[in-house]
């Protein structure tokens, strides 16, 4: 549980606040709790996480025709078929570098399984 708690100062630096009432504001606005612990607050990263997966689905759901198959591109973090979806250009080279990166960060990999376990 302790790895996926965040300090409301590293949300305020996600966030681009600098005064920790607005990032408390914005969590109460958005319904993500902030836990008093100590002289510290709180929030557990999960919620973070999908508050912007939801944001991202709202936004491709409103925009594009094909909202599963690019989702399931961001999940799969497929950049060159995610580009094609949404009609991105992208050079030959880009393109031929991202289909053989396979290997991904640790953070990555960790990202990508909460998104699709939701």
């Amino acid at each position: 549980m302790k790895d996926n708690i965040m300090k409301l100062s590293e949300l305020g630096v996600l966030l681009e606040y600098e005064d920790e009432r607005s990032i408390t504001n914005w969590c109460r606005k958005n319904k993500i709790p902030v836990i008093d612990a100590g002289k510290a607050k709180y929030v557990i990263s999960t919620f973070i996480d999908l508050y912007f997966e939801s944001e991202v689905k709202k936004f491709v759901n409103a925009k594009y025709e094909n909202p599963t198959e690019i989702l399931d591109a961001i999940c799969q973090d497929n950049k060159s078929k995610l580009s094609e979806l949404i009609k991105a250009p992208m050079s030959k080279k880009v393109k031929k570098d991202f289909e053989k990166k396979e290997q991904r960060s640790k953070v990555s990999q960790d990202f990508l399984k909460q998104f699709k376990a939701a």
